[in-house]
């Protein structure tokens, strides 16, 4: 499955044109039972660093709303905050420890997002976040 969301993920960014957070998200969103449309619409502005302006990678904010989904299992209080936050820290762990950063104008080196940039960091947050799900078994943290 792993590899099925990574080239799905990496379609949506080179052959669709998806920004990195749409890429990420929109692979899962089938599986999260949210259409591909709306999946894009709420991630669009996520995208560059959110809006462009080169934050939290969106690659990286993309796996957080996948882990999110999964570790909150439905729960509609706070009962389920402090896994969900220790999962994210976790992914934003091995984020940094591959790019050294979860900002993206710190991962760009200063460099503005462009098309086709970001492949390996999408790659790599799918990777980062099957790691997580797994680590929590069956998808639920």
């Amino acid at each position: 499955m792993r590899e099925e969301k990574i080239q799905k993920a990496l379609d949506n960014y080179f052959e669709k044109g998806y920004t990195c957070s749409q890429a990420v998200f929109c692979a899962y969103a089938k599986d999260i039972g949210v259409d591909e449309r709306t999946a894009y619409s709420l991630t669009q502005g996520l995208g560059g660093g959110v809006g462009g302006m080169q934050n939290i990678c969106g690659a990286f904010s993309g796996a957080v709303l996948v882990i999110s989904y999964y570790c909150c299992g439905g729960a509609m209080d706070a009962s389920t905050k402090a896994e969900n936050f220790e999962a994210i820290q976790q992914a934003a762990a091995l984020f940094k420890k591959e790019y050294g950063s979860v900002i993206c104008r710190a991962i760009l080196r200063g460099e503005k997002p462009q098309p086709h940039k970001c492949g390996e960091k999408i790659e790599n947050a799918v990777r980062i976040i099957e790691t997580i799900l797994d680590k929590k078994g069956e998808k639920t943290c």
